[in-house]
């Protein structure tokens, strides 16, 4: 009789175990699926080969699946890439490649109601124990849509900001150089045959020159596309820059550049620097409200300096360093704050330094600032410098040498740039027929041959320049063509400033370089 006691406790002790680990296991199903299937983000459980084992709700709702549309098929295969086949070509690749390790991209997809997404996908293996064998693949892709696009406004603000800081200083200057231009010609026209009259041509043109360069680097700052990285020598643009960033700050401040030597080359986004550069000096300006040194050091980053800021050496640094009040100790680790400023209202918009920070980050580098009590502050932006690469050498087309262009199509507009065009291309010894859009140039080029089509880009009549180049292109393969603009608007997206394509404003010498590079 007791052992039969006994055994029966101990099968209502097994009972009560099994009931408890029945309801842990539910609660736990439960659990999972509460997080799984309410997570914000699209997520998806595959096997190590990527078949697909669950999906959330959130994942299915994007194209009102079910989830037997999904499970038991390869990722890739799923309705998910049906429109997106160069995606789903990214994530097979990324699964088996089974590196381990979790893999992040970006895609740009159309979602069902027209519109584009942008998505970050991250997928992270799962193992059983650490350093075990993988078990699962978590995929999981975020909606970065409207982070993106209030990036993109935050981007636009600074750019805003930026110009606003400039409009003054530039206007005066603009004003000067056209005080010049206009004086000197209006007085060689009135008097043609004053003494003076080739040093009034030689100051109107040298004044034109100077508002060129001016506007170049504005348009740098107002462009909305954003510019490809290129490598871009920093102590050398500094230095061409310096005339700006005195303009910007004032004449109460003196702007010193020093650069050592040492690889200064980054791969950068030059306008996104040239923004960076002035934020920090009109920073420094606010800094020393009765006027200042602002010393701007280019060199090579101490390996400390690189380590410090987790920066890949070799780096170059950019030291920008004032003379002013300094930065408090419990405003410091606040300055790079988005919209922190200690303006008062109307001063700014607090998002100077912090497009400093985050340009910095996109160039692989980092910014640090120190403020020695009573001795101003100095801010140091490291940037990685870029690897260096073997350049093919090739000799550079002589300038001088004669052009096989004997007629010329000029495509222009604007009268007054079309005439002066026009007689820029017969001073090279071209026969120049000159028309204002495109479709009368096509009627043109059906009717007759030309060696080269110059056009210019953004024209009335529904046809851009790039365009007529397309169909030209099409029609008279053998036909050379030379686009040219003043302003890199959305019919620009695509074209970088290179052989085919000039800049306004452009003098003799320019056109013909333009011209020898597409020859």
């Amino acid at each position: 009789m007791p052992e039969r006691h006994l055994l029966a406790q101990e099968n209502e002790t097994l009972k009560r175990q099994l009931v408890e680990r029945s309801r842990s296991l539910h609660e736990t199903e439960a659990c999972y699926d509460a997080v799984f299937n309410s997570a914000l983000a699209n997520m998806a459980i595959c096997s190590v080969d990527g078949i697909v084992l669950d999906a959330n709700r959130t994942a299915l709702g994007i194209n009102d699946l079910q989830i037997g549309d999904c499970v038991g098929k390869y990722m890739w295969e799923t309705p998910w890439y049906d429109n997106h086949p160069e995606e789903g070509a990214k994530v097979k690749a990324a699964i088996q490649a089974r590196s381990g390790r979790i893999t992040r991209y970006e895609s740009r997809v159309r979602l069902p109601n027209d519109e584009w997404g942008v998505f970050e996908t991250n997928i992270r293996p799962v193992r059983a124990n650490v350093g075990g064998d993988v078990r699962f693949l978590v995929i999981e892709a975020r909606d970065l849509t409207s982070v993106k696009a209030s990036e993109e406004r935050a981007h636009r603000a600074e750019r805003m900001e930026a110009l606003g800081l400039l409009t003054g200083g530039i206007a005066h200057d603009f004003n000067n150089f056209l005080t010049v231009v206009i004086g000197a010609l209006d007085l060689v026209v009135r008097r043609p045959d004053k003494g003076n009259r080739d040093a009034l041509i030689e100051a109107a043109l040298e004044a034109a020159q100077k508002a060129e360069a001016l506007n170049k680097q504005l348009l740098a700052f107002a462009r909305r596309t954003p510019v490809a990285p290129q490598d871009t020598n920093v102590g050398a643009t500094l230095q061409s820059l310096a005339p700006l960033l005195k303009k910007a700050v004032g004449e109460a401040v003196e702007v010193r550049v020093h650069v050592s030597g040492g690889p200064q080359t980054v791969r950068m986004d030059l306008a996104q620097f040239e923004a960076a550069a002035l934020n920090l000096c009109v920073n420094a300006r606010d800094a020393m409200p009765s006027g200042g040194v602002i010393d701007i050091e280019v060199r090579p980053a101490t390996p400390q300096e690189a380590a410090n800021l987790d920066v890949e050496a070799p780096a170059v640094t950019i030291a920008v360093k004032d003379t002013g009040v300094g930065i408090p100790a419990d405003i410091l680790p606040r300055v790079f704050d988005p919209f922190f400023t200690t303006k008062s209202m109307g001063g700014g918009a607090g998002l100077g330094l912090s497009q400093v920070y985050g340009f910095a980050r996109r160039s692989g580098g980092a910014v640090d600032v120190a403020s020695p009590a009573g001795h101003g502050a100095i801010f140091k932006l490291v940037l990685p410098c870029a690897t260096a690469t073997a350049l093919a050498s090739e000799s550079a087309p002589d300038p001088w040498r004669a052009l096989a262009f004997r007629t010329a199509l000029l495509v222009e507009d604007d009268p007054s740039v079309a005439s002066v065009t026009e007689a820029m291309l017969t001073e090279l010894g071209l026969e120049v027929v000159t028309t204002s859009d495109g479709p009368e140039a096509q009627r043109l080029l059906e009717r007759s041959a030309f060696d080269l089509l110059m056009t210019d880009v953004i024209m009335p009549g529904g046809m851009t320049g790039v365009q007529l180049a397309e169909w030209a292109r099409r029609r008279r393969p053998e036909m050379k063509v030379l686009l040219f603009s003043g302003w890199a608007a959305e019919q620009m997206v695509g074209l970088q400033a290179g052989p085919g394509l000039l800049q306004k404003p452009f003098d003799l010498a320019a056109l013909r370089r333009a011209l020898v590079s597409i020859d």
